[in-house]
């Protein structure tokens, strides 16, 4: 994996940011950072959660932050349902606009 430099207001911004999270959502954003794209249901797993909801109000609020993009869709072993998987949002990427 390749770093890259970061603008200083950058790193404030997301300085600024971590601080203002929750304490389960900076555990989410760690189980993806560790792991990489996750469904819902897999960062719920990695917590150690029982319920997706434990989770996935964090998940939809840092995606709405910018924090978090969704990476793709694919069926989950569980429900058969098409999911989304989250990732975390690298510098210069861009979310969805619509």
């Amino acid at each position: 994996m390749t770093q890259h430099a970061m603008h200083a207001n950058s790193l404030q911004a997301y300085r600024e940011e971590r601080q203002a999270l929750q304490a389960r959502e900076l555990e989410v954003l760690d189980v993806l950072r560790m792991f990489g794209p996750l469904t819902d249901r897999e960062v719920m797993e990695c917590c150690g959660y029982a319920e997706p909801n434990a989770v996935r109000p964090r998940i939809t609020r840092m995606v709405a932050l910018g924090i978090l993009v969704e990476h793709d869709a694919v069926r989950c072993p569980v429900t058969g349902k098409t999911v989304r998987r989250v990732k975390v949002r690298r510098a210069g990427e861009q979310g969805r606009l619509f």
